[in-house]
Parts: C-alpha cells; structure tokens; sequence
C-alpha cells in the first residue's frame, strides 16, 4: 500500500542524499548553480549500482525549487514523499535515473522545466492537485510515469522526445547502450 512505498523515506538504505529535508515547511533551492553528484554508484544499492539521490525531500510542504540545474545523480535527482504545495520550475535536470519521482504530492506544480535523464523524466503517484506544463521531456524509459493512483493529474503543453539523450546507466553496464523511449505517458 500507499504507506509502505511512503516508510522508505525513512530507510536508510533508500534515503541516502546530497541534499534531505524531512518534516520542513517553507524551504527553497533558487539560484542559477548547479548541483553534480557525478554518478556516485554504490555496489551494494539497488541493481548493485544505484547510488544516493540528488535531493529527497519527505512530509515536506510549501517549497520551491527554481533555476537550478541538476545533474549525475547515483540514483533519481529529486525523490519527494508526502509533498504539499510544492513548485519545480525553470529546472534543468540531466542524466541519472528519474528526473522527479513523487510519491505522495499535493498541489504540486511542475512548469518550464528541461528534464532529460536515463530513466523516468517525471514518476510516481498518489498525487492530488498535480500539474506538468510547458516541460521539454526527453527519457530513456517514459517521460511521465504514473505508477500509483492520481487524482486531478494535468499534463499539458509540453514535448516528449526520445531516443534518450542519456543511456540508462545499470543497462549501459549490464547490456550495452539503451537509449529507447519507450512510451511518453503511462498510466500504470
């Protein structure tokens, strides 16, 4: 169910991150920089190559991330659990795996951001309230991934494009280069 998919916040086998904030309200990352974690890979995390994600935010409300560009996560550069009234936006994501993956999010907007990455550009589920506008979308696997439940989901305005940019990383190793789209939206 919805909550053991959510208790893994608090693993700390899947919580490892550059950047975590759990139970924070009111928090922000602005700014033209770029935050780079280089792949760091972890022989002991999932597939036996995925390392930390970039930023992971759980039961966290009222933030921004804006103008940043993010890019080489061990695993997915964004990983939220139960959000509330969070903005992307301006954001450009680059490699790893998922760009933003949500599970849990409420009035969630995600608007002009480029998300090219060697997995899911944007996944996840249980969202209320959730919009994808004026998004440029490029993916080695679906550009937006609904694996749980979602209620009043818009996606409007935005390009999804493959083949990938970037190569899955676990399937670069494991199999050669893989760089097909293989769906732009599923509803899973």
């Amino acid at each position: 169910d919805g909550f053991q998919h959510y208790k893994m916040a608090y693993s700390a086998y899947w919580n490892k991150a550059l950047i975590l904030a759990i139970n924070c309200q009111n928090i922000a990352i602005t700014g033209e920089g770029e935050i780079c974690m280089h792949h760091i890979e972890d022989p002991g995390g999932e597939e036996r190559i995925r390392g930390p994600h970039c930023i992971l935010f759980a039961e966290t409300s009222n933030f921004t991330l804006r103008g940043v560009h993010i890019s080489q996560a061990g695993n997915y550069n964004f990983m939220g659990y139960h959000l509330e009234n969070g903005v992307f936006e301006n954001l450009n994501i680059t490699e790893g795996y998922d760009g933003i993956h949500i599970r849990g999010g409420k009035r969630i907007v995600i608007r002009n951001c480029d998300i090219l990455t060697g997995d899911d550009a944007i996944a996840g589920g249980w969202w209320e309230n959730f919009a994808i506008t004026h998004c440029n979308l490029n993916s080695t696997c679906f550009a937006v991934r609904v694996i749980f439940p979602a209620t009043n989901f818009e996606f409007g305005h935005s390009v999804c494009n493959g083949p990938g940019k970037f190569p899955q990383r676990n399937l670069l190793k494991q199999q050669g280069l893989n760089s097909v789209m293989m769906s732009a939206i599923i509803l899973q």
